[in-house]
């Protein structure tokens, strides 16, 4: 193959790899092509790993991204939200926060709304499979019926990278 040839076979790699990544073949409607979120580790309610490293979900944190996390069926529903706060702890254990949660009597259907006697439930949860949940009445510094909770619970881990 002669100089010129290599040259511009060359040219036209570069322009593939930098204008087509490999990346952009991914399945139409993979919603992490569409959300930007991604599994990056998941625990059981143990907090044994199930899926994903938990080292990648350190070093996004660390590097900036937003986390999410899923409970799955949590009572009838998968619940997911955004952790408001992350924390690192002993290099290997990630913990989320959340207090912006409102009760709803539903999400769908017949009860779909906000109860009545609506609570605003503060929750916080780690890999290490545990959740804390404290529940106190909207306009009352009030601890609902509900009170204050601790159990455990397996949860997806998402991260995003803007």
């Amino acid at each position: 193959m002669n100089t010129k040839k290599s040259m511009k076979m060359c040219v036209v790699m570069f322009c593939v790899i930098v204008f087509f990544p490999l990346d952009s073949l991914a399945v139409k409607g993979d919603p992490t092509r569409i959300s930007g979120w991604v599994l990056t580790y998941e625990n059981d309610g143990l907090g044994n790993s199930v899926d994903g490293d938990i080292m990648l979900l350190v070093k996004a944190i660390r590097e900036g991204a937003d986390v999410k996390v899923m409970i799955p069926r949590y009572g009838n529903e998968d619940m997911i939200f955004n952790c408001e706060s992350t924390y690192i702890v002993a290099g290997n254990i990630v913990a989320c926060q959340n207090t912006s949660v409102i009760s709803v009597d539903g999400s769908h259907g017949l009860n779909f709304g906000f109860q009545d006697n609506a609570y605003n439930w503060y929750v916080m949860l780690n890999t290490e499979g545990k959740i804390d949940m404290s529940r106190w009445l909207v306009g009352e510094h009030t601890l609902h019926p509900y009170g204050h909770t601790q159990s455990t619970t397996g949860i997806k881990w998402f991260a995003r990278v803007q």
